[in-house]
């Protein structure tokens, strides 16, 4: 590149700039622009965003088993009221 001569192009719009190399025809080149899918804070996709869950299966899995356990209980025989009625040789 020891060939490579840039310039500025127009006075009027110093941000552009002429660029001359051997062979090649000189060339103005302009600044680029950044587009909107560049932007430094991208909205995020609602897959992404953050949203109160409706359900939760370790939850439901939870309240389930809880649900058991009362039903156990509930159909268990307690034989606490018999020795308390039955006297001591039960």
């Amino acid at each position: 590149m020891q060939n490579l001569l840039i310039r500025r192009g127009v006075p009027s719009a110093p941000e552009v700039i002429t660029v001359h190399y051997p062979g090649i025809e000189p060339f103005n080149a302009q600044p680029l622009k950044i587009g909107s899918f560049c932007d430094k804070n991208p909205s995020l996709p609602v897959s992404m965003q953050e949203t109160e869950p409706e359900s939760s299966r370790f939850l439901n899995v939870l309240e389930k088993k809880q649900e058991q356990s009362r039903r156990q209980m509930a159909d268990a025989i307690s034989f606490g009221q018999f020795r308390k009625d039955g006297g001591g040789n039960v």
